[in-house]
């Protein structure tokens, strides 16, 4: 059987642990809410370039077929008159 004295050192070691288990974790938290934060800016950042380069070729691929559909109207032009 132990003395107690052991049992108050295993005691007082128990809540040192604690309160260094508590601290990590506090730690972790906080460092995972950091990481999140910026990987949703990180997401939030490159689905606006994504938007602007379908913007971008959305309106390129308008002005292509445009001028392919003004190009054949004068050239049918052309033909039949």
């Amino acid at each position: 059987m132990l003395p107690i004295a052991s049992f108050d050192t295993l005691t007082r070691d128990i809540k040192a642990l604690e309160g260094s288990l508590t601290r990590d974790i506090k730690a972790l938290e906080a460092a995972t809410k950091s990481d999140l934060a910026r990987l949703e800016e990180r997401s939030k950042r490159d689905l606006a370039e994504a938007k602007v380069d379908i913007v971008k070729w959305v309106a390129g691929m308008l002005v292509a077929q445009s001028a392919i559909i003004i190009g054949a109207m004068f050239a049918l032009f052309r033909f039949f008159l």
